[in-house]
């Protein structure tokens, strides 16, 4: 959640966010400008930050992941196309801007929680983590792409 607010007050700082089960609970603030890479990777099985939104952890109501997702959209001037890819246990879905370049990415995993994919169990009463995907090696391929000007 903090990567996402840090996108949105320093773009010129920030080559690129990797968000992983978190929502965009700052402020969406349509006066803010500057383009910035997006990746996101929930669990649709997430019930502590609920993709779709809904009370979660500690009784929060967290946005759907969505709304941040589509302010991001706006923001780095995406097409509405939506490139959708199917695999076994997750799908990806990314969307490019003008240029060309794909400025958000999302990851939607069929299985594990509020975990981080492709890692171990952290604790007994945590959530297991999805298998579909390593999120270390995600993240690090996709920041691979970007840089400051």
């Amino acid at each position: 959640m903090m990567a996402y607010r840090l996108a949105a007050e320093m773009p010129d700082k920030i080559a690129a966010v990797g968000i992983v089960s978190g929502t965009m609970f700052y402020e969406k603030n349509p006066n803010q400008v500057g383009e910035v890479p997006i990746l996101h990777i929930h669990s649709l099985m997430d019930t502590k930050v609920p993709f779709n939104g809904g009370i979660g952890i500690g009784g929060v109501d967290f946005p759907p992941a969505e709304e941040g997702i589509n302010y991001w959209l706006q923001r780095n001037d995406c097409n509405t196309e939506t490139i959708t890819e199917n695999y076994a246990n997750y799908e990806k879905c990314s969307w490019k801007n003008s240029r060309g370049t794909t400025m958000v990415t999302l990851y939607l995993t069929h299985d594990g929680g509020h975990s981080w994919p492709g890692s171990t169990k952290q604790r007994a009463i945590g959530d297991a983590p999805s298998t579909a995907l390593n999120a270390n090696d995600v993240i690090w391929n996709f920041f691979q792409q970007y840089s400051l000007p």
